[in-house]
């Protein structure tokens, strides 16, 4: 799995850039794409914003990032619970 870090201050830039990255043939398409985002908020606003530019939003799996124990940063998938606190 490699990582592909985008940084920009307009999230409409970001999100075209997301949704050509996606748009690209996956290699392993039983594989869902690991997307961190810093809160629910985004995660819903991505999810809408890809649907608009793509046709259809699926096979994303949106995480936020964490630190742990040894301050190394983690995904958490556990997005029902809101965004973490450290």
């Amino acid at each position: 799995m490699a990582l592909h870090l985008h940084v920009d201050r307009n999230l409409e830039t970001l999100a075209d850039r997301l949704a050509a990255f996606l748009s690209e043939q996956p290699a392993d398409p039983f594989q869902p794409e690991l997307v961190l985002v810093p809160s629910a908020g985004i995660r819903t606003w991505l999810t809408h914003g890809l649907a608009t530019r793509l046709g259809v939003t699926a096979h994303i799996e949106f995480a936020f990032p964490v630190l742990s124990s040894n301050g190394r940063s983690t995904p958490t998938s556990n997005l029902a619970s809101g965004p973490p606190t450290v």
